[in-house]
Order: C-alpha cells, then structure tokens, then sequence
C-alpha cells in the first residue's frame, strides 16, 4: 500500500518539465528558509514562495515554497537568491534551512527504508552541515540523543508493517528528521541545515535528501555507503565509526519494531 492511500491524500501533479540532473526528478520538495534582519514589506512579487512570521526568530522572517519539483526546484531557489540580492540577512543559531520530502508515493516498506537510512547516516549527515553545529541545538534534536525519538521511528515502523500509519506514533516536530508532518503533509522534514543564504548549498542539500529517497526506494544495501549514496559519498565522508554506530541504531529500531 502506497503512503497516499494509507492518508487518503492525493499526489499532486505540477505542470514542469522533472529535472533529471536529480537524483529522483519526480518528487516535490518543500523549502523553508528562516532568516533574521528582515521584513516582510521588503519583498514583493514573490512567485514561488510566501513569507510567514516565525516567533523563534528574532526580528525576522520565514520563507516557504510552494511544493515544487523537477525545474521548479531550481526556479524556486533562484527566485530567492534574487529577493535576497543587496540585502543583508542576519544568520544565527535561530535560523535554520528546513527541506520536506513527499513521501505519498513510496510504499510502506519502502517508507520504512527511508527511515533506517535516515538513522543509519544521521552523524555524516549532521557533520555536514557542523558550521552549524546543529546537533544541540533544542529545534533540531539528533535521534541517537533521544530514546523517544528512536522509539517513535520503531513505532512507525513497526506499523508500516502491519500497513498502518498511527498518528500518536509521531514525536515533537523539534526532530532533526521532523515525522509529525506526515500525516498532515505526507512529507518527512529535514532540519539539519543551519541558516544560509547559499543558494548552492541549500540545492546540494535538496539532492542528498533525494538520494536517500531513491536508496529506499530501490532497495539498496543499508550497510554499503557507496551503494546508497552514489555521487554524493565523497561529499558525507563516511568514516568506519558512522557505520558502526548507525547499524548499532537500526538494529534497536528493528528490534522494538518487530
């Protein structure tokens, strides 16, 4: 059973070209860029984005994409960096980069996978993005510091094998992988990436995120980085304590998910 059915939401199609310079060119994302320093009047015309209040900011703003996929993606990101050119942002450990991944058309398992994968490299993928140093901060907590968080995941995963999706299942959105936007969204939030106004960082980031998808969707071996990661493994330098660590996590999630 695919996740739409199981939500009873629909897969919404958009007319653009799928951009195939993606690891998967069919998926919508849904980009959420929090910056300090600025207002909404000083913006206008905006095509692709709305600007939102967000009251852990201080004296600033929150942009959100529409869903957008294949051309879209890249359209949506430059549009931004145009808004943003002659302006003066500030960035701080208040804001942050939040990337959404639909997920509708995956299958349970394969909803499952992505999960694993997820918990399997969560220490690379937060090492990516160190400048940060997102890893304590409380809007973006790891799930191996929190016995809640990896007892959630086995929860959903336990239920996406008996195909069932259980809304009580989901933790704070305060997740670095955010699972509470499932149910409402059909979408898992990540929020690893600290502020930024690096239009090819954040675009570098939308794609890893999209690998990992493709590596769950495909069935590729967890425990081989090279496999699930494809041109983008150079990129995480995966060391042997990743590894070590991450099959130690998946193996407490398929434990309590049985």
């Amino acid at each position: 059973m695919k996740i739409s059915e199981a939500l009873d939401k629909r897969l919404a199609e958009f007319p653009v070209l799928p951009d195939h310079t993606r690891p998967h060119p069919h998926t919508s994302v849904g980009i959420e860029v929090e910056l300090e320093g600025l207002r909404k009047s000083d913006f206008n015309d905006l095509k692709r984005w709305r600007i939102v209040s967000d009251g852990s900011l201080h004296d600033g703003i929150e942009f959100v994409s529409d869903p957008v996929w294949g051309t879209a993606i890249t359209d949506a990101l430059n549009e931004l960096d145009d808004q943003l050119r002659g302006k003066e942002p500030h960035l701080s450990p208040r804001t942050s980069i939040h990337v959404h991944i639909n997920v509708l058309d995956m299958e349970m398992d394969a909803l499952a996978r992505f999960i694993k994968l997820y918990v399997m490299y969560e220490a690379p993928l937060f090492r990516l993005h160190e400048e940060w140093n997102r890893t304590t901060n409380i809007f973006c907590t790891p799930c191996h510091k929190s016995v809640k968080i990896m007892r959630s995941y086995s929860n959903i995963i336990k239920n996406l094998k008996r195909q069932h999706i259980n809304r009580t299942d989901l933790p704070s959105k305060y997740c670095a992988m955010n699972t509470k936007c499932l149910t409402s969204l059909g979408t898992l939030e990540f929020r690893l990436m600290g502020g930024s106004v690096d239009i090819v960082k954040i675009d570098r980031w939308i794609n890893i995120l999209l690998q990992l998808k493709l590596a769950a969707l495909e069935d590729r071996d967890i425990n081989n980085p090279e496999e699930v990661w494809g041109p983008y493994f150079p990129t995480l330098e995966i060391v042997a304590e990743d590894i070590e660590q991450g099959k130690r996590m998946v193996d407490y999630l398929t434990l309590e998910g049985i």
